[in-house]
């Protein structure tokens, strides 16, 4: 219904919807934390932008194309050690590999559980 009411829509050209759950993220040492699933126009509606890589292209919210990833900086610093090489990587997310696309800057804040 979103996509179809924001196509048909144009006043809902910047509405993203997200929703905030929890998700078991990496293989062997795998950790719990809140993950929030968003539709690509968040980022460019807050005007954020990724500290490294990108944020989520529109047609990444298509079935198929929507395994991407953007890290907050400090699960990029917890999880990765802060590594430059990690956009372009996979990280399971609930058993499911995932592209990573993206680190947040470490300022960014949008949601709190």
């Amino acid at each position: 219904d979103y996509f179809d009411r924001r196509r048909a829509v144009p006043a809902m050209a910047e509405q993203p919807l997200f929703r905030a759950h929890g998700v078991s993220v990496g293989d062997q040492a795998a950790e719990r934390l809140v993950a929030m699933t968003t539709t690509p126009s968040l980022f460019p509606l807050l005007r954020a932008q990724a500290a490294q890589g990108r944020t989520f292209a529109d047609d990444e919210s298509e079935e198929g194309r929507h395994r991407k990833v953007v890290l907050s900086d400090a699960l990029w610093r917890r999880r990765f050690g802060a590594a430059a090489t990690v956009v372009g990587q996979s990280l399971t997310i609930g058993g499911v590999p995932h592209e990573i696309v993206g680190i947040m800057p470490r300022d960014f804040r949008f949601y709190d559980d």
